[in-house]
């Protein structure tokens, strides 16, 4: 009678393909190296997909003419009309089109802008004051894009 330590060794190293016959020891390396490989490459592929960065809404907005078209209305009447214009020239708000921008030139950086205002000078918080609340900032924070000449 075999003992369980006997038993256990016996039923080790079987290879799937044929249940009966064991694997040698270059082949049961060969097995765990290619599992190792599998799984890192699997950890890796997960781990490059959950570091990119999900698109802006503004991104979504310039694909849709009707997002972008609100918001350019918005943007000429409400920034256009009083500070900020489409064309450069002088003003005492910076022009925008320009992509030289004071306040970071990422959409997720315009879009705070925009929405929470600059201390101390005269851009004021849109935040709430929007018909579409932030949808709308972010359709702003598109047309600005889709007239950017960033080089």
């Amino acid at each position: 009678m075999k003992t369980p330590c006997e038993v256990n060794r016996s039923n080790r190293k079987r290879s799937p393909d044929a249940p009966g016959l064991r694997l040698g020891a270059a082949q049961v390396r060969s097995l765990r190296v290619r599992t190792v490989a599998g799984l890192v490459l699997g950890v890796l592929l997960v781990g490059a997909t959950a570091c990119e960065k999900p698109e802006s809404p503004a991104a979504r907005h310039a694909q849709d003419p009707e997002a972008l078209k609100r918001g350019k209305s918005l943007f000429v009447g409400t920034c256009g009309a009083y500070c900020h214009g489409l064309q450069p020239g002088h003003r005492d708000a910076p022009y925008l089109f320009d992509c030289d921008w004071k306040h970071g030139g990422r959409d997720e950086e315009i879009f705070r802008t925009i929405r929470a205002g600059v201390p101390n000078t005269r851009m004021q918080a849109f935040a709430d004051r929007m018909p579409e609340g932030d949808d709308d900032l972010w359709k702003i924070v598109a047309f600005i894009r889709s007239r950017s000449d960033c080089s």
